[in-house]
C-alpha cells in the first residue's frame, strides 16, 4: 500500500444530530442496471420529526436570541442557524425544536394568542409559532432581512425592524396580517415598545461602522408612524429593551462597552455608563420589580440599577454568552452560549442563574451530535446515538419517526470514538434483536422492545463493535489497542487480543473498526495511531479467526488518516477507508480476509476540506458508500467506478444500509436533521 500524505484535524466540536437518508431500488432480474448520483431530496429534522424539501444544511448552533413564555412555562432559544428550540427548565431537557426556514434573530411572546413571533432574517418573513407544541403555524412576509422584534400588547400589534429595508413592518397579532409599514433609520436592527407613550424605539445599528461615533435611535409613534425624534447615542447601538417601572429604555453599545439609558418619555439621552474595555454587551434583561437591569457582555454578567444607573454587581458566565432572559415569576435569568474554551465545547447551551444566591443552578444542552447509526433488522429500527445527550433515538425504520428516545448512553463523558467526529459504531443481534451500543467503560444493551436491559463491563473502553450470531459472541476493539471478545448469554470475557504493531512511543495506537464476515468467520480489525507534531499516521489491520479467536494475520497499510471498516456479505470482502485531505484524495483498499491479500485499491477525489468518516456496502445494488465532511461519494462494487457525490448535510459521521427503506442512512453531526435522498 503506499504512503498517504498528512492530515491536519480541526478541532472542532459539531451540534444537532443528523440522518441521511439515500434512497436505493434493486434492479429487477435480467434488466439493465442504470447507476446514477445521488441526490438529496428531503431533510427530516430528528427531534421534531419535521420534514423539509431539498438538503438543508443547518450549521453549527449559535443562539441569537432567548425569552420566557409565561403561558407554557417554557424558555425559547432561536438559533441562528435556524432551529427553534422549548426548554423546559424544570427537567433541564429541550421538549421541542422547529426548523424555521433560515437564520433566525428575534423572537417575541404574545401571551393572549399563545403564540410567538420569530425573525426569520434570510427568507424576510416573520414566523408564528404555537406556544405549547413549538410548531410553525404560519409565515408572515415582511421587509428586507428583519432581525427585532416587539409586541405592544396595548394595540395587539407585532413590530419588526427589517434591517435591509430601512422601515418597520407592522403585524395583527391575531390574525397574523401585515397591517402597514413605518419608517426608522439607516439598518434598524432591534426594536423596544413603549406602551406607555405609544412610541417605539428603534435601534439603528446594522448600517453603522463600528468606527462611528454618531449612530441614532428612531423613535417612532405608533399610533401615526411618523418618525417623532432621532436621538444620537454614538457607537454602533444594539439590542434595546423596555423598563416598564421607570419609562426607561436601555441599549447595548457593544463596539463601545457601555449601555445607554434613554428617557422613554422625553425621547432624550440620559447618560451612558461603561462596564469596561472589553465587556462588548450583547443582550439585556429588565427585573422591573427590583429595579435591575441584567447586560450579558462577552464572558460577564453585569447588574445595573435601573433607578441610580450604577453597577452593583458581575460574576463570570462564559467564554462566549448570546442571549439573555429573565423570568419575572422565579426572578431566574437564562443565559445562552455558543463556544466555551474552559470546555472546548461550541455546542448550545442554555444556563440558569439565580440572582438571589449569584450561582447558576443548572446547565441544558440544546444541541445534540450523532455519533453513529445502526439498522436492525429483527424489529426494523434505527438506533441513532446522540454523544451530546447521551440519548439514543429509535426510528421506524420504514417511516423514519421516532418512536423511542432512550437516556443514560454517556452523552458527552462518552470516552470512546474511531476519530475526531465518527462515534462508536454499535452491533446487534438479528436472532434476539438486541442491540450493543459502546457507552464509556462499558457495553450497553438494548432490547428489541426499545428497553435498556443492562451493561457488560469493559475497562479497555470498546469503540466498535461487531457480532458473531453463529456463537453468540460480541466482538469489541477498544481504545487501548486490544480487541475484547464476550459471550452475550453469559457476560463472559473469552479472550482479550492486544493489537500491537501499531502506534510508536508518546503515540499509542487505539483500535478504529470492526467487522465480521459470516461467510469466512473472520473479523477484520483496523487499528491507527496519529502524531500531530509529524502530523501523519499509521493503521494496521488484524484478522482474527471467529472460531479460535486468534490473529491469524496482521497488515500495515501505511501512513493513513482514518480506518473504517466494512464487509461485502456476497464476496466476503473487506473494505478498509482512509483519506488525505490536504490533496483532496480518498482511498477504498479491498481486503481478501481468508488469504490476507490487499486486491485493489480505490482512489477518488473530494472536497479538500473533508475528512472521511464512515463507509457502508449496499447489498441491494452493490455499491459503495463513503461519507466525510459534508460529501456523499458513491461508488460501484463491481467495477470499482467512482458514480458521483453530492452535498449531504453539515458533516455526515456514519452510515448504514436500510433494507426496510431500501435505503442508505447516515448521521450527520453538523446539520441535525434526517435527510433523504434518491441514488
Amino acid at each position: 500500500m503506499r504512503r498517504r500524505g498528512t492530515i491536519a484535524f480541526p478541532l472542532r466540536l459539531i451540534a444537532f444530530l443528523a440522518l441521511v437518508v439515500v434512497v436505493s431500488v434493486p434492479p429487477a432480474a435480467g434488466a439493465a442496471v442504470t447507476v446514477t448520483s445521488p441526490s438529496v431530496q428531503s431533510t427530516l429534522f430528528l427531534v421534531s420529526d419535521q420534514r423539509v424539501p431539498g438538503n438543508v444544511v443547518h450549521g453549527f448552533p449559535v443562539p441569537e436570541a432567548v425569552t420566557w413564555d409565561s403561558v407554557n412555562g417554557l424558555l425559547y432559544v432561536a438559533d441562528r442557524a435556524g432551529s427553534l428550540f422549548g426548554v423546559n427548565v424544570s427537567s433541564n431537557t429541550v421538549v421541542s425544536q422547529q426548523y424555521l426556514g433560515g437564520t433566525l434573530a428575534g423572537l417575541v411572546v404574545v401571551p393572549a394568542s399563545n403564540r410567538l413571533f420569530v425573525a426569520v432574517t434570510s427568507t424576510n418573513r416573520v414566523a408564528v409559532v404555537n406556544g405549547s407544541s413549538g410548531k410553525l403555524l404560519s409565515t408572515v412576509p415582511v421587509g428586507i432581512s428583519p432581525t427585532g422584534v416587539a409586541f405592544n400588547p396595548l394595540n395587539g400589534t407585532v413590530y419588526a425592524a427589517n434591517s435591509g429595508s430601512n422601515n418597520l413592518t407592522a403585524i395583527n397579532a391575531t390574525t397574523d396580517k401585515v397591517t402597514g409599514s413605518l419608517p426608522a433609520g439607516l439598518g434598524p436592527t432591534w426594536v423596544a415598545d413603549d406602551r406607555y407613550n405609544g412610541e417605539l424605539f428603534v435601534s439603528n445599528g446594522a448600517s453603522c461602522p463600528s468606527t462611528a461615533t454618531h449612530c441614532n435611535v428612531t423613535v417612532v409613534s405608533s399610533a401615526t408612524g411618523k418618525v417623532l425624534t432621532t436621538v444620537s447615542v454614538g457607537n454602533r447601538p444594539g439590542r434595546i429593551v423596555f423598563d416598564p417601572r421607570t419609562h426607561n429604555l436601555f441599549l447595548a453599545e457593544s463596539p463601545a462597552s457601555r449601555v445607554v439609558v434613554l428617557n422613554g418619555s422625553t425621547a432624550v439621552k440620559i447618560t451612558s455608563t461603561p462596564i469596561g474595555p472589553t465587556a462588548n454587551p450583547v443582550d439585556l434583561a429588565v427585573d422591573a420589580q427590583n429595579h435591575l437591569v441584567y447586560v450579558v457582555a462577552s464572558s460577564n454578567l453585569t447588574v445595573l440599577n435601573a433607578s441610580t444607573w450604577r453597577w452593583v454587581g458581575a460574576t463570570t458566565v462564559s467564554y462566549q454568552s448570546t442571549a439573555i432572559a429573565f423570568d419575572g415569576a422565579t426572578h431566574a435569568l437564562y443565559l445562552t452560549e455558543d463556544y466555551n474554551y474552559l470546555t472546548s465545547s461550541s455546542t448550545a447551551v442554555l444556563h440558569a442563574f439565580s440572582p438571589a444566591t449569584a450561582t447558576f443552578t443548572a446547565a441544558v444542552q440544546l444541541a445534540t451530535a450523532p455519533d453513529n447509526i445502526l439498522y436492525n433488522g429483527y424489529n426494523h429500527r434505527l438506533y441513532v446515538l446522540d454523544q451530546i445527550t447521551g440519548k439514543m433515538y429509535v426510528l421506524n425504520a420504514t417511516s423514519l419517526k421516532t418512536v423511542a428516545i432512550l437516556p443514560g448512553l454517556g452523552g458527552s463523558s462518552f470516552q470512546g470514538g474511531t476519530g475526531w467526529y465518527a462515534g462508536p459504531t454499535m452491533a446487534y443481534d438479528p436472532g434476539t434483536g438486541k442491540v450493543f451500543a459502546p457507552n464509556g467503560l462499558k457495553i450497553t444493551v438494548l432490547g428489541a422492545a426499545n428497553s435498556i436491559l443492562g451493561n457488560i463491563s469493559d475497562s479497555h473502553g470498546p469503540v466498535a463493535l461487531a457480532y458473531d450470531p453463529g456463537n453468540g459472541d460480541l466482538y469489541a476493539a477498544n481504545a487501548d489497542a486490544n480487541l475484547t471478545v464476550y459471550h452475550v448469554a453469559t457476560n463472559a470475557t473469552v479472550a482479550t487480543l492486544a493489537l500491537t504493531g501499531v502506534g510508536s512511543p508518546g503515540y499509542p495506537a487505539s483500535a478504529s473498526g470492526v467487522s465480521f464476515d459470516a461467510r469466512n468467520g473472520r473479523v477484520l480489525v483496523a487499528a491507527s495511531s496519529f502524531s500531530y507534531s509529524a502530523d501523519s499516521g499509521t493503521v494496521g489491520i488484524f484478522v482474527v479467526n471467529a472460531t479460535s479467536n486468534k490473529i491469524v494475520a496482521h497488515n500495515a497499510t501505511g501512513s493513513l488518516a482514518t480506518s473504517w471498516t466494512a464487509v461485502n456479505p456476497h464476496t466476503a470482502e473487506f473494505y478498509v477507508l482512509s483519506d488525505d485531505p490536504a490533496v483532496g484524495q480518498g482511498y477504498l483498499e479491498v481486503y481478501n480476509a481468508n488469504n490476507a491479500q490487499w486486491l485493489k485499491e480505490i482512489s477518488f477525489s473530494f472536497s479538500t476540506t473533508s475528512e472521511l468518516t464512515g463507509v457502508a456496502f449496499d447489498s441491494a445494488n452493490g455499491m459503495i458508500y463513503v461519507v466525510g465532511s459534508n460529501e456523499l461519494v458513491k461508488i460501484n462494487g463491481t467495477t470499482n467506478a467512482v458514480v458521483g457525490n453530492v452535498s449531504v448535510g453539515g458533516f455526515p459521521v456514519a452510515l448504514t444500509f436500510d433494507p426496510a427503506l431500501k435505503a442508505l442512512v447516515i448521521a450527520d453531526q453538523g446539520s441535525g436533521t434526517l435527510s433523504i435522498a434518491k441514488p
